[in-house]
Order: structure tokens, then sequence, then C-alpha cells
């Protein structure tokens, strides 16, 4: 065979193993969702006992109680990331930096950081971040044959006997869509720490 031929064939033959890589690389190998993006149990979690609690209505404000993403986000970051026992100036100031940009009414703030201080006056979560394991925004990921189901647990805590799985929602809690997604975050708790688990959603505004 001629040096042209040898390298004609040389050369058909990268390419045909590269497309092949090209394929199997385009192939994605996970199938990734979100937990909160689920419509059905997967397989192998239970529709299981999900507790709705309500806080206790604060002092009432005129007009009506703030609403909306940016209300929500705010609210989930302060309660993330303020100190407890809760320090009101602390977490007006953290308030501050995570709502820069946002145009936020300075009215509006301060409803946000009213609602953490009362969340955390709730006795159930002031157990909670006083218990011997307590993790706050804890990533998750859940196997279902090949499709990783990803979320972050708001609160999760470890009492000694059992653990707590508690999910804020600062709209109507008592949804199906949360209840699967408590579930699911149950259910993942339950395998990795071989212990019982109880699930709540507490409904704070």
């Amino acid at each position: 065979m001629s040096e042209p031929a040898d390298g004609l064939r040389e050369y058909d033959e990268w390419r045909a193993s590269r497309d092949e890589r090209l394929t199997d690389g385009a192939r994605p190998e996970f199938c990734v969702r979100r937990i909160t993006d689920v419509d059905v149990l997967p397989e192998g979690i239970a529709d299981t006992k999900v507790e709705i609690l309500r806080l206790d209505p604060g002092p009432t404000t005129a007009g009506r109680p703030p609403r909306g993403r940016k209300h929500g986000d705010l609210v989930h970051a302060l309660l993330a990331h303020a100190a407890f026992p809760p320090d009101r100036i602390g977490i007006e100031a953290l308030a501050t930096v995570h709502e820069i940009g946002s145009r936020m009414p300075a009215g509006t703030r301060q409803q946000a950081v009213d609602l953490v201080v009362r969340t955390f006056a709730h006795p159930l979560v002031s157990s909670a971040l006083q218990s011997q394991r307590v993790h706050r925004e804890y990533p998750v990921t859940y196997d279902a044959n090949g499709e990783l189901h990803e979320g972050v647990i708001d609160l999760v805590s470890f009492d000694g006997s059992g653990w707590t799985v508690l999910d804020y929602k600062t709209g109507p809690g008592d949804e199906p869509r949360y209840r699967r997604q408590v579930a699911i975050y149950g259910e993942i708790i339950r395998k990795t720490m071989a212990a019982p688990v109880r699930l709540v959603v507490l409904e704070i505004a």
C-alpha cells in the first residue's frame, strides 16, 4: 500500500474514532432534577406523613404582607445565615447586605426581619437550632435508578434519638408538591443516618 493510502486510512480511522467519542460525550451520563420540580415521588420513596405547622401571626401591620420571590429569598437567606440566639441588630445588618441591589423598601425589609425573629422564637425551630447536630441549607442528593434528584434542606437537626427535617414556606405550605419535596428529603436523611425522621413544613407567612 502506498504511503498516501496509508495516511488516508489512518485519517479515516482517527475521524471515525473522534466521531464516536463526540457522540458518547454528547450523551449525558446522569439525568439531574431539582427536588422542588418533582411531580411524582421517585421509585423507592413512600408517600409518608408530613406535618404542616403555621407560625402564629405577629402584630398586625398596615397594608398587605409582603409576598413574592425577593421577599421569600431574603427571608430564607436570613434564616440560613443569621446567628442563633437571634440578635435583631445583627439580623437587620444582614438583611441590608442581602437586600443590596434589589431596591426593597425599608418597611418591607423590616417585615422580613420581624418574620425571621418570630420564626426563630417558634418552639420547634428554637429547639432544633439547639440540638446535638444542626445543619442549615443542607445539600442532598437522591439516586433513583440513575436519575439524580438534588435539593437543599432548610433545616435538619438531631436531638439524640431522631432527626427533624424542616422546610420553611413563605406562602401556603399545605400543597402536594411540598409534601413530595419533604418526603424525598426525609428518605435521604433516613437512609443516610439510619434513624427515625420527623417531617415538617412550617408556614411562616
